[in-house]
């Protein structure tokens, strides 16, 4: 059986990380974010870069050249495998991926991968963004993907770092992949082939070793905004809204992914917010950005 899982997740939330996890397996493959290949916004996206490092890549050859609506069919086909793993997170392409899977019989998953707040906005702060910058980034991104309607389960990040055997597994019984001893090792895998994604998972990969379970302390100058940080998230309705869902919709009480949720596509018209991004993506293909190579 085709099986897409799609790991949809804020900026920062470890998409890359779960992604490359899942793909960890033979009979699975790892697209990485390739939305970015189909609908560039950035002048690096125009290049077709595999992580493996040969160019060009005789996988990517095989797989990159056909319209979008028929890409993940042709990974299936062309690489024979029975898991692909989509990474893209991108909202626009989650949803049209769901309904071109779903209208060519590929069963979906989509799991949501966040990260405790304090641990986000550290991720942002530590790559010289604003404390606040973190909000804008979850709050939009859940909102919009709730009021999608898209079927989901929910996976904390500190969770998986903290016990990645035990929540690993249970993401492959949702969707119906075999869980290995060391397959959330995924550092240790030497044939990857995905494209873009995060910059700090990439160099675990190339390094073929990772810090991901290794206690992060956070420096003084982070640690003296915590106190009014954890305040501010507390008095955060809406951020509070959002962690109630995704507590409720979390794989730790949801075992199993019903025959309707897999086949689930959503109806026309889309939410406004979707062709308001399609238009601005329209126009970044043609003005994209320079990349500024930050991880």
């Amino acid at each position: 059986m085709s099986t897409l899982i799609k790991v949809c997740g804020a900026s920062r939330s470890g998409t890359t990380m779960l992604d490359l996890m899942l793909g960890n397996a033979k009979d699975a493959f790892s697209c990485g974010e390739v939305v970015a290949w189909f609908r560039p916004w950035r002048r690096n996206h125009f290049k077709l870069e595999c992580q493996c490092g040969q160019i060009p890549c005789s996988i990517w050859e095989k797989i990159a050249y056909v319209p979008a609506n028929k890409f993940h069919k042709n990974v299936f086909t062309k690489l024979n495998v029975n898991f692909v793993v989509d990474s893209s997170k991108d909202l626009c392409w989650i949803i049209d991926t769901q309904k071109w899977a779903v209208s060519k019989g590929i069963t979906t998953y989509n799991i949501l991968i966040w990260k405790n707040p304090i641990n986000l906005a550290y991720s942002h702060w530590k790559r010289g963004r604003g404390l606040d910058y973190w909000h804008k980034e979850f709050t939009s991104y859940h909102d919009r993907f709730f009021k999608s309607n898209l079927p989901f389960r929910a996976l904390n990040y500190n969770e998986l770092v903290k016990d990645p055997q035990k929540m690993l597994a249970k993401i492959c019984n949702i969707v119906g992949m075999p869980y290995f001893d060391g397959k959330e090792r995924f550092w240790e895998n030497h044939s990857y082939h995905y494209l873009f994604g995060s910059g700090v998972t990439s160099k675990q990969v190339s390094e073929k070793y990772s810090r991901i379970w290794d206690k992060d302390d956070f420096p003084p100058e982070f640690e003296a905004h915590i106190q009014d940080l954890e305040h501010r998230i507390e008095q955060d309705t809406q951020i509070q809204q959002i962690l109630n869902k995704l507590n409720k919709n979390d794989i730790q009480f949801h075992s199993n992914y019903s025959e309707q949720e897999k086949k689930f596509i959503l109806q026309k018209p889309y939410p406004l917010w979707y062709y308001g991004k399609m238009a601005k993506r329209m126009v970044k293909r043609y003005f994209p950005e320079t990349y500024s190579g930050a991880i």
